[in-house]
């Protein structure tokens, strides 16, 4: 079961990999939108991990994934603990 230390590794991997596509300047402006939207997600996600467990974290992911809002995953994380 990965740790919040993994979660924060693979999310900041993930920033590194969009950063990289928003230097293409043949982005159209949706995916830029798209783009930024995500790396601002993901800020939040490893802000948030700095106080909360592994299990809230995860399931906050799982939630996100699913299509929930940050505030939404968040209800649910906390309901779950």
């Amino acid at each position: 079961m990965p740790t919040k230390k993994i979660y924060i590794e693979e999310a900041q991997n993930e920033i590194d990999e969009l950063q990289n596509e928003l230097l293409d300047e043949s982005l159209p402006k949706a995916k830029e939108t798209d783009i930024k939207n995500k790396l601002n997600m993901l800020g939040k996600m490893i802000k948030h991990s700095e106080h909360h467990t592994d299990k809230h974290m995860r399931i906050m992911r799982d939630e996100l994934k699913k299509g929930k809002t940050f505030d939404q995953a968040h209800e649910i994380a906390v309901a779950r603990e």
